[in-house]
């Protein structure tokens, strides 16, 4: 059918394709994220976060189960997608997306985490209904407050659910350096994001 929407894509499709493709897709990648959450699991509870840097990642053949791995959130856009006339697939896109947000969070991955999800509420915008802008900006108050929070706990090796943990860890935060100093984890979380590009930039000058 066509969607004849001023906001939306002017374009055919059929929600039963999406319907099938997402099924399809989460098919291929639940099995091998599972083995790749897994493995993550296991390196975080040893050695925390930074374990995971030195974690070697499979090549080569090894390194199939990751390429499927890769279905996943696919699988929760077109799951959203589809959820534009069946609800059904709606509550799953819901129940992905947030079971992925939260596995990142907990191994310490912020950007990795909240990325996708704001790719998912633009998808939410547009096809399903549109967000208000007041959401957009509890949003941006609520990243502020929680990325400084999983920069804290994210460098440990213990439970990071126990109620003890959580409760030493909030109590022995300092606000002040916390959130409101010009090196503060707050601050930090925006400056971080272009470090990456550090590296591609070095090595040119070097070449």
């Amino acid at each position: 059918k066509e969607v004849k929407s001023d906001r939306q894509p002017k374009f055919n499709f059929d929600d039963r394709a999406f319907l099938a493709s997402a099924i399809l897709f989460l098919i291929i990648s639940a099995y091998p994220y599972f083995l790749t959450i897994r493995s993550y699991f296991s390196i975080v509870a040893d050695q925390g976060y930074m374990g995971m840097f030195r974690y070697d990642t499979p090549t080569s053949f090894a390194s199939t189960y990751l390429v499927f791995a890769n279905f996943y959130l696919p699988s929760v856009f077109l799951f959203l997608i589809a959820g534009k006339t069946n609800k059904t697939a709606r509550n799953i896109s819901l129940l992905l997306i947030g079971f992925y947000v939260s596995v990142q969070i907990y191994f310490g991955w912020r950007a990795i985490a909240f990325i996708p999800l704001i790719a998912y509420f633009w998808l939410w915008n547009i096809y399903i209904k549109k967000i208000p802008q007041s959401f957009f900006a509890v949003f941006a108050i609520f990243l502020l407050v929680i990325f400084p929070i999983v920069a804290e706990i994210r460098q440990t090796d213990r439970n990071k659910f126990s109620q003890d943990f959580i409760e030493n860890t909030l109590l022995s935060m300092d606000i002040k350096n916390t959130f409101l100093s010009d090196k503060s984890p707050a601050l930090a979380s925006i400056s971080e994001m272009g470090l990456t590009l550090k590296t591609v930039a070095q090595t040119i000058e070097y070449v």
